[in-house]
């Protein structure tokens, strides 16, 4: 090969270098990187990083959802499609199910997580589970209407016409017992406020109307299906916490009894002087060592405290000051550690007065200007003035929430939104306050726990 030709060959591998198509040996091992190269890489992945965080943002912006933690709070915002709903415990997790049911929100709130996806996950769930975790949207009212709810939701007694008994589900263990000693035509309605549980669920009162002697009740083990006692003429029957003894108002209502479960007997303590009469259920304290109720003449205008083991009887009385303002009525009472709460309503209007009494020290507090709201527990529904916690008395005065411990109240939510509904969660200790602000929806999830 003459030298003219050699130069030729180096020349044009000389060009290939330059245009750059040997750069596939870069991708050897025998690459070295060095440090700028090193940097050079990392700088690519956290912009990467950035980019996919920005994504995220971008996802989140469209959907319009945001969770956020502030302070002791955890805030879901953008969630009016989610609104009519309720927060539904499952397992560790909480979930929404969307006005239309065609999506549900799950919610992780300490890893301020959520994730959508499609469809219900309540209609593969049994109607009575539906019921249990207060998803009542998806429940055949005709099948809502045969169903009583035990307040620990732990059972459930379903009403069959057909078979003519009562069939009580036991969540914990799926054991069913069956009632068939009693004959369904005559068990007053609507059940769910007449099929009576009590507290731990272990026993179930049934208010019964006989057309020849008028109306009473029958009690049986909710496990056993046992009767426990026959038929006693008397109607608001409400169990103690523990089990032991059943207070309710004598069928003429002039008297109040206790029926004691382990010695088959009743006593009578409290005698209503007409024309005043019991209104509302009779109610008793955590500690079941007394009961109270209200009276009055056309509205519950008084309040009647029986304690069991003095046998004695305290009256408040609110019928002068009820008769000089535009109070209508005693609206709601709680009793605990010897202090009385209680709230007195107005027909028109929002804006009620919560008074607590200290039957032995003597002392009384006044909360004025507090609105009445719907709690929601399990799957119940109810329009209260206050809702008594463990923690304390929990109410609503100027859009925002305060908790009562004896005689000093704090605020635990400031707010100037407005409050549609609160939720009370028991699986977690959880409240969710529903509220409107401006032009959005959105959620307050409130730990009890976190409370100091």
């Amino acid at each position: 090969m003459n030298t003219k030709k050699i130069w030729y060959i180096l020349f044009l591998v000389g060009m290939l270098i330059l245009s750059g198509c040997t750069k596939n040996i870069e991708n050897t091992d025998l690459a070295i990187e060095t440090p700028e190269a090193t940097e050079s890489k990392e700088s690519v992945k956290e912009a990467a990083k950035v980019s996919m965080v920005k994504v995220q943002e971008q996802e989140e912006n469209q959907s319009g959802i945001q969770l956020k933690q502030e302070d002791h709070l955890y805030v879901l915002k953008g969630i009016s499609n989610y609104f009519n709903s309720l927060v539904v415990p499952v397992k560790e997790q909480l979930k929404l199910i969307e006005n239309e049911g065609q999506k549900h929100l799950s919610l992780n709130l300490q890893g301020l997580k959520w994730e959508e996806k499609e469809g219900n996950f309540t209609l593969e769930s049994p109607i009575v589970e539906n019921i249990r975790v207060g998803m009542m949207k998806d429940v055949p009212k005709e099948e809502l209407e045969l169903t009583s709810l035990s307040p620990n939701r732990n059972k459930i007694a379903v009403v069959n016409p057909e078979e003519n008994n009562i069939k009580i589900l036991n969540f914990s263990n799926n054991d069913v017992t069956i009632i068939e000693s009693i004959d369904i035509k005559q068990i007053k309605k609507p059940y769910d406020q007449n099929i009576i549980f009590s507290s731990k669920g272990g026993y179930v009162s049934i208010q019964m109307i006989d057309e020849k002697n008028g109306e009473g009740f029958i009690s049986f083990g909710a496990d056993s299906g046992k009767k426990v006692h026959d038929l006693i003429y008397g109607v608001e029957a409400g169990w103690s916490y523990g089990e032991g003894s059943i207070a309710f108002v004598y069928r003429d209502g002039d008297k109040i009894g206790i029926y004691k479960r382990r010695s088959d007997e009743i006593d009578y303590y409290d005698e209503i002087v007409k024309p005043e009469s019991v209104f509302g259920p009779l109610r008793w304290a955590k500690d079941d060592s007394a009961i109270y109720y209200t009276t009055g003449t056309e509205k519950a205008s008084n309040i009647h405290i029986v304690k069991m083991k003095e046998k004695t009887i305290t009256r408040i009385q609110e019928g002068d000051f009820l008769t000089e303002t535009d109070f209508t009525k005693v609206s709601d009472t709680y009793f605990s550690n010897n202090q009385l709460v209680y709230a007195l309503s107005r027909d028109e209007g929002n804006s009620n007065v919560i008074k607590t009494v200290e039957l032995k020290g003597g002392g009384s507090g006044i909360y004025d200007g507090t609105s009445s709201f719907d709690i929601h527990e399990g799957g119940r529904v109810k329009k209260v003035n206050f809702y008594a916690l463990k923690e304390g008395i929990l109410y609503i005065k100027d859009h925002s929430v305060y908790l009562m411990e004896g005689s000093s109240a704090k605020c635990i939510l400031k707010n100037k939104g407005s409050i549609q509904k609160v939720q009370y969660i028991n699986e977690h200790n959880l409240l969710v306050f529903y509220i409107e602000v401006k032009d959005d929806k959105q959620l307050i999830f409130l730990s009890l726990n976190d409370l100091v």
